[in-house]
């Protein structure tokens, strides 16, 4: 039955009156102008378009369109000139007191977190700083309110990346760099927004039970925007590529996992119901994401054109989009210059307005039926493709820098961040339940893991990393341009589009799935493993943790860091999800700070080390001493030192454990952090400390490795466990030079080192080298 409709006015009274609002807020902003500006100007070009004959609505509906601007004009005048002095204007050292924006980000022995400023030295002032100071064995958490006494300074000049621009993105404008002191005083959030926090960390905890790294850490960014836990290159590559809005919590992120959202649930459900079950989703997201401002106004952007398409409206979605932009801005007119909302609002005009044009567009070029697995991946395509049109234009005037493989990136990768967001979802609901978690970690790891293979890929493409700034015009140009390509567009597929017909093949897409699915779990499940003896150096940046298994028991030497860099390492190596018991050498961040995130991510059973760092790290379990014996499986673990007199040694260093791992005729030697006094002690002390393969002390840290200590234990494989660029400058170049006898490996060049044996032979292996 065909329906016409009565063509509406292209501009309704409600869509000029939001634009005059917004256009004189946008007056205020730009030109820094009193209200009554704005306002003259609104009155100037009215009374020439009425004149002229082309103005778009009555005399009236003018004349209220500009007392509108002049309005949107005051707010934000009033607000500006209300609002405290702001820390972007502090310098030197002070006291600032506010809330922490996020969970503290720990990367190696280091902690990073946002801070809300709510007063300097006792004065009311606002703004965001990053503070980045030691880890703390609890972090800070996002809604505790910090007091933090440092030097405060603007963000550094990193080369190659506007740092400063990318702070600005998030509201940060100034930092802190090893505060003198910082405390918790208390909770700065209301309880219910701490309850929904706490609802995202169990999502977090899911995902990361359910899937390896590095497939958990994109899928914790995916779904709720954790950013803590990706590896550097895979950030590098994600920024290079311009898809790092797909992990980040924002209203760009909200507005492309919406926009996908919608074509996957019409696979199962018409499109009217689709979209009832997507708004009835909203909160549950909210909720999961941990309510951040800038995610709720984008909820509330998209909220309007889903409840229009439920109901059978034919609202334009730029209308629904318009109204909300205007009625955000005039709750809160400092939204007219948050990055955040720029961000969100250019986002969901994309989906809104640029992505339907490209779908009906392409479905009619291609002849494809309006419904089925082909429609929903063209309709994940073009919202993807529009949200990156519409956003590129503020991210190069945040960031300076413009990413020529951005829109092409973002539709080439818009299906694998359709099923990566499907599995994060999954993780983050039923990662709790061990079986689910157990196929999700088999099966589920396909998708997150083929995502970031692709963005590397892209991210290596001629001209990647070139590009810089645009000036103003270019930006302005770049709209209108689109613009008309959006128009051309809706007119082609308005002109071209065939009777379409219901799609067909549903069933068998999902019987192949399915399939696809048991043959993943069972084929995994049924590979056959060899029967050797294993140590892994893992790599874990500036730390120390090594991994050692046989016959079905996994013992693991230290824990590393506290940034959780050693379950990412594990899950790498595939280390399964139980250690059975943990040796901690010493009571250093970098050896023992990993301990409180890798029970979060393994069922972890018994710990032992010296009395001092179980109770320095408030662990619970048995205390081992020099001539205790180990065995895990085939192998055997026995302790060397420090010797029972501690005296004999000249620092903390030398207290260290320090073990041999034995399986058959082959011999390991794990020194920790021993410096020369305990190595000393070793070579007199009897012990046999000659080894096939010795991890070299410190991190080859010019402290240790002294001549007689290598000499004695003249090995034929040497490893080093370090940090990449790390700022103690380990190794030194006269300790590797000690060495010069023996197969050298690097974790920061080779990546996690394993050893292999089967008690005679022995086999060496780099993660990235060999």
């Amino acid at each position: 039955m065909n329906r016409t409709h009565a063509a509406g006015p292209l501009w309704p009274p409600i869509a000029i009156l939001a634009t005059a609002y917004l256009l004189g807020t946008a007056a205020s902003v730009l030109l820094d102008a009193p209200w009554w500006q704005p306002l003259a100007i609104g009155g100037v070009l009215a009374l020439a378009a009425r004149l002229a004959g082309v103005a778009p609505a009555s005399t009236t509906l003018l004349a209220a369109a500009v007392v509108l601007a002049g309005v949107g004009g005051a707010r934000w005048q009033a607000h500006d000139h209300a609002a405290p002095p702001h820390v972007s204007a502090v310098r030197g050292v002070h006291v600032l007191t506010g809330t922490a924006r996020e969970d503290a980000t720990v990367r190696g022995t280091l902690a990073r977190v946002d801070v809300a400023v709510e007063a300097v030295d006792g004065a009311p002032s606002a703004g965001g700083v990053r503070v980045t100071m030691l880890a703390r064995a609890r972090p800070v958490r996002a809604g505790e309110r910090v007091r933090v006494t440092g030097t405060v300074e603007p963000p550094p000049d990193i080369d190659g990346f506007d740092y400063a621009g990318y702070l600005r993105s998030r509201g940060i404008v100034a930092t802190v760099a090893y505060p003198q002191r910082m405390e918790v005083v208390g909770d700065g959030w209301p309880g219910w927004r701490l309850a929904l926090r706490g609802v995202r960390r169990q999502a977090v905890a899911n995902i990361e039970h359910a899937l390896p790294e590095p497939a958990s850490a994109l899928a914790a960014g995916i779904l709720v925007g954790e950013r803590g836990e990706l590896p550097a290159q895979i950030a590098a590559d994600l920024r290079t590529t311009g898809t790092t809005h797909l992990v980040v919590v924002s209203g760009q992120n909200v507005a492309v996992a919406l926009g996908v959202l919608l074509p996957l649930l019409t696979l199962a459900l018409p499109r009217r119901r689709a979209a009832m079950l997507l708004l009835l989703l909203l909160p549950a997201y909210v909720a999961v994401v941990g309510g951040d401002p800038p995610v709720v106004r984008a909820a509330l952007m998209a909220a309007g054109l889903v409840v229009a398409g439920a109901l059978g409206r034919r609202t334009p979605g730029w209308l629904w989009l318009l109204l909300a932009a205007t009625l955000m801005v005039g709750h809160d007119p400092s939204s007219a210059t948050d990055v955040s909302f720029l961000l969100s609002a250019t986002a969901t005009a994309g989906v809104l307005v640029v992505a339907p044009a490209l779908r009906n567009a392409a479905l009619a070029a291609l002849r494809w039926p309006d419904e089925g697995v082909r429609a929903a991946l063209v309709e994940t395509v073009a919202t993807s493709a529009g949200a990156a049109a519409c956003v590129l234009p503020v991210q190069v005037a945040v960031f300076e820098r413009f990413t020529p493989w951005s829109i092409l990136a973002n539709v080439l990768v818009a299906p694998l961040y359709e099923a990566a967001l499907l599995v994060s979802a999954l993780a983050a609901g039923l990662g709790w339940w061990s079986p689910a978690a157990t196929v999700l970690h088999l099966a589920g790891r396909a998708a997150p893991e083929a995502f970031l293979h692709a963005v590397a890929l892209l991210a290596r493409l001629p001209g990647a990393q070139a590009g810089g700034a645009w000036p103003h015009w270019a930006g302005l140009a770049w709209y209108a341009g689109l613009a008309a390509v959006v128009a051309a567009l809706t007119r082609f597929g308005r002109r071209a589009a065939p009777a379409l017909a219901p799609a067909a093949g549903r069933g068998l897409a999902r019987t192949v799935a399915l399939a696809a699915v048991v043959v993943a779990v069972w084929g995994a499940a049924l590979t056959r493993s060899e029967r050797l003896d294993e140590l892994v150096v893992l790599d874990v940046g500036q730390g120390s943790a090594t991994l050692i298994r046989s016959r079905g028991t996994s013992v693991l030497v230290d824990v590393g860091p506290p940034d959780g860099a050693t379950a990412r390492a594990l899950d790498a190596v595939g280390a399964g999800r139980r250690i059975d018991l943990v040796i901690l050498t010493h009571a250093d961040a970098d050896h023992a700070g990993g301990l409180a995130r890798l029970r979060e991510r393994y069922e972890v059973g018994q710990v032992v080390g010296s009395e001092d760092v179980l109770r320095a790290w408030n662990a619970e379990g048995s205390a081992v001493d020099i001539g205790d014996r180990i065995r895990a499986g085939d192998w055997t673990l026995t302790v060397l030192g420090p010797p029972v007199d501690t005296s004999k040694v000249a620092s903390e260093n030398d207290r260290s454990l320090v073990l041999v791992a034995e399986s058959g005729t082959r011999r390991v030697l794990l020194t920790a952090d021993v410096e020369a006094a305990g190595e000393a002690w070793l070579v007199a002390s009897g012990w046999p400390i000659h080894a096939d393969v010795e991890v070299v002390p410190h991190h080859g840290s010019k402290s240790s490795s002294s001549v007689p200590f290598v000499r004695a234990v003249s090995p034929a494989v040497a490893v080093v466990s370090v940090g990449a660029r790390n700022p103690y400058g380990h190794p030194a170049e006269e300790v590797l030079s000690r060495y010069s006898g023996s197969r050298l490996y690097r974790t920061d060049l080779a990546g996690s080192v394993t050893l292999s044996t089967d008690g005679r032979r022995l086999w060496v292996r780099g993660s990235r080298t060999d």
